[in-house]
């Protein structure tokens, strides 16, 4: 089985696309390798191609936007839970919007809810009403925003405070 070797000239275009100092030497080392000592072409390309994967990979994971999330509200509150409200209308005041949590859990929440809080993005707590089910899967409450704006907006519920005193009102 004979050995099959790169061209001296073949190896004299690629070096002086990349500008070997010494390429003459280089080449002619290079050319006494047998195939079999080397690199395919094919194994060369599928290389590059699984680095091209990876860096855009990487990049793409760099651009994504990060969750940016409100700093926890208090201390005492030892649970929270990310609620996301839109209003497709222009920015609206005095609304109420209807929310149903699931309660049932009596070692999270207050027996009667009254741990229960809801806070804007800004910290602003928001009054509400429990219409109904404290304790169950479909506990009903009504938030009131004294401003609802318009768009995609996140607001938070926390609970699981034992010694908080009721928070919601009487009635809408």
């Amino acid at each position: 089985m004979s050995s099959a070797r790169i061209k001296p000239s073949s190896l004299n275009w690629v070096a002086s696309l990349v500008g070997l100092p010494g390429s003459q030497t280089v080449i002619h080392r290079l050319s006494r390798f047998k195939s079999a000592d080397r690199f395919s072409v094919r194994t060369l390309l599928f290389i590059l191609s699984i680095l091209i994967i990876l860096v855009s990979v990487l990049l793409f994971l760099s651009k994504r936007k990060a969750v940016i999330q409100a700093a926890w509200w208090d201390e005492n509150w030892m649970y929270r839970r990310r609620i996301p409200v839109t209003n497709n209308t222009n920015q609206e005041t005095d609304v109420y919007i209807s929310l149903t949590l699931d309660t049932s859990d009596t070692s999270r929440f207050q027996t009667d809810c009254g741990d229960i809080r809801f806070i804007k993005e800004n910290g602003e707590p928001l009054p509400y009403y429990i219409v109904s089910g404290c304790g169950t899967t479909t506990t009903t409450i009504h938030v009131n925003f004294d401003v609802f704006p318009a768009g995609s907006q996140n607001i938070y519920v926390y609970y699981g405070n034992p010694s908080a005193e009721n928070g919601f009102s009487s009635s809408d």
